[in-house]
């Protein structure tokens, strides 16, 4: 174990994930003397983890005592199944529109108040915007979150959205009362926007993603610099990022005629 590695070594976490690792691992249940044995743990340590992982939805047990992984991870693996369906199937699509319009397309999905970053294609170029798979970007100032926002109900958005909004450059929306304005504006043209709301000389064009529910669960566009977009190609980026939107949305079953 190098160094780097036991800086960060918990072993109470250590030992839960052994847990956690052996019931994945196993059909059977296991009782708590079972565990402790199979994996050399005090019979004390396994009862706590156990006994918090049940209480939490993450075990659950059976009338004699026996253990096994419980809904809280179903529920995990559902979210996760669903983030790498939306990779898998929306990449290609990605490549098309870096190749089209030359610029970083990149496509972004809900995480909790925040949206991660979800997979990136760099352009053929000497000059791109670079992002980083995972980042965690904001909603407000995002033209892939004004996307996902504007078909979500207005209780969700109060849920995940301050009243008063963090403001990055001068151009940035002040207020959700004003962002919720915004949104109108967004649903009905089927684009969101950034202009140089999140970090100066940085645009962002990008349209919704839906899956086979008609639920909205992504946002797809491209991000680059504010010098290479202009009149003249901008109605063929918008059209471009709009076709990426359908192209992906038809990939996870959605039908636009619903």
């Amino acid at each position: 174990m190098d160094n780097q590695t036991r800086k960060y070594k918990i072993p109470a976490v250590e030992k839960m994930l052994a847990i956690i690792e052996l019931l994945s691992n196993e059909s059977l249940s296991f009782t708590i003397s079972e565990l402790a044995k199979r994996l050399a743990i005090s019979k004390n340590m396994v009862f706590r983890v156990v006994k918090y992982l049940e209480q939490q939805g993450y075990l659950e047990s059976d009338d004699t005592g026996r253990y096994q992984l419980g809904k809280g991870f179903y529920r995990i693996g559902v979210k996760m199944a669903g983030r790498y369906q939306l990779t898998e199937r929306s990449h290609t699509h990605l490549c098309w529109l870096s190749q089209q319009t030359g610029e970083t397309a990149n496509i972004q999905a809900p995480d909790g108040d925040k949206l991660m970053v979800m997979d990136v294609v760099y352009p053929p170029s000497d000059y791109y915007f670079h992002l980083n798979i995972g980042t965690k970007l904001l909603y407000h100032c995002n033209a892939m979150g004004k996307c996902i926002l504007a078909f979500m109900e207005k209780e969700e958005i109060n849920k995940i959205i301050p009243a008063q909004l963090s403001v990055h450059t001068p151009k940035g929306l002040r207020t959700r009362a004003e962002l919720m304005k915004h949104l109108e504006t967004v649903k009905e043209s089927g684009l969101g926007y950034d202009r140089e709301e999140y970090v100066s000389g940085i645009y962002c064009v990008a349209a919704p993603v839906f899956n086979i529910h008609g639920h909205v669960v992504a946002g797809v566009g491209i991000t680059g610099l504010v010098a290479r977009i202009d009149s003249h190609n901008r109605h063929e980026f918008e059209e471009l990022v709009r076709e990426a939107g359908r192209r992906i949305s038809s990939a996870l079953g959605y039908e636009a005629k619903r």
